[in-house]
């Protein structure tokens, strides 16, 4: 159980990073 929340969590930490970084890419290539 523990286990399976640690994964969720960073599934969702992943999912907020890639986005975040999408992000600042985006605004450094205009």
């Amino acid at each position: 159980m523990m286990s399976k929340a640690t994964e969720t969590a960073n599934v969702t930490l992943n999912l907020y990073s890639v986005n975040y970084w999408y992000k600042i890419t985006s605004i450094m290539h205009i």
